[in-house]
């Protein structure tokens, strides 16, 4: 019964994170790093880095870099946010 609680006070929290820092209940993305604007800026500086090692996240968020980097050819990726 903890763990559903648990489960549910998360859900709820990361909800109104959402709408309060992502702008997803009015519709508005235009301030979010997608991968057409996240690419272009980090293609240059992973030029050369083993698309294997291991890559971590710190405060992900939705995964936005993280997923920039998948479609960038890295393979090792994880993420860990509040």
């Amino acid at each position: 019964m903890i763990l559903d609680k648990t489960a549910d006070y998360r859900l709820s929290f990361y909800e109104r994170y959402v709408s309060a820092f992502k702008g997803r209940t009015t519709g508005d993305v235009s301030y979010e790093f997608t991968d057409s604007k996240l690419i272009p800026l980090i293609r240059d500086w992973l030029a050369g880095l083993d698309r294997a090692a291991p890559c971590l996240d710190l405060g992900c968020g939705g995964g936005s870099l993280l997923h920039a980097l998948r479609k960038l050819g890295f393979t090792r990726l994880a993420g860990i946010d509040a």
